[in-house]
């Protein structure tokens, strides 16, 4: 059965796009190497060939059905669709980062890659450049174009408070333009605080302002994370 609608058909291509770029792997190729240990590896890619059995659509409604906090609006296949994603732009670019010289390693709590009933908000990657200093980096993307049309990021909940407290690095991926900013979070711009968004279900959000915010094409990128991260 297929459940994923053109806006998730849309992401699946861009994220393959973006693992070629960089690794060169189309998605099923970077599923059955990267995640050949996970018993979720055969679920991954039915999600991603859009192709659901009743197995596969029983398992994700049981898991991910009743997290109406995290899911807002989606289908539990469309939200799974989702953490898939996410999950694949980290691993990929944590690929790159380790091929670049420098430790590198998922810490949130879906570092199994399972999806989690009560997953929280720690943020998604520690990195230890050549110097032993360490950088706490929390990874967003923008499949639509909304941060260059409207010179704004939201942040959910607690997560830009959390990401200051913890002097991260916030590195955004814009998918539609193919650029990216990579930035510490003390030097964010803040617009205002959201107290309900429609978006976010009607949860809290931080709005940041982009209008200062240096872009780098996708092709710059192992050089600039480099440069980033030497000077840290």
């Amino acid at each position: 059965m297929k459940l994923l609608g053109q806006k998730h058909l849309d992401k699946i291509k861009i994220t393959e796009e973006f693992v070629k770029e960089n690794l060169n792997y189309d998605l099923t190729s970077f599923i059955k190497e990267e995640y050949k240990a996970n018993e979720l590896k055969e679920i991954f890619l039915r999600i991603i060939k859009n192709t659901f059995d009743q197995k596969t659509i029983s398992f994700l409604k049981e898991k991910l059905g009743n997290m109406n906090r995290f899911r807002d609006q989606r289908t539990a296949e469309e939200y799974a669709c989702d953490l898939l994603l996410g999950w694949i732009v980290e691993d990929s670019l944590i690929k790159l980062i380790i091929n670049l010289g420098y430790e590198c390693s998922v810490i949130s709590d879906d570092k199994k890659r399972e999806f989690l009933k009560r997953p929280t908000s720690k943020v998604d990657i520690l990195i230890k450049n050549k110097e032993g200093k360490e950088a706490l980096v929390e990874l967003v993307t923008d499949n639509t174009g909304f941060w260059k049309k409207t010179k704004k990021l939201h942040l959910r909940e607690q997560k830009y408070e959390k990401l200051l407290k913890q002097k991260g690095v916030l590195l955004g991926l814009d998918f539609s333009n193919k650029n990216f900013f990579i930035v510490k979070v003390q030097e964010l711009i803040i617009s205002k605080k959201i107290e309900r968004h429609f978006m976010y279900g009607g949860k809290p959000a931080t709005e940041i302002n982009l209008k200062e915010t240096t872009y780098v094409p996708f092709s710059e990128m192992k050089k600039e994370v480099s440069k980033f991260f030497e000077s840290l």
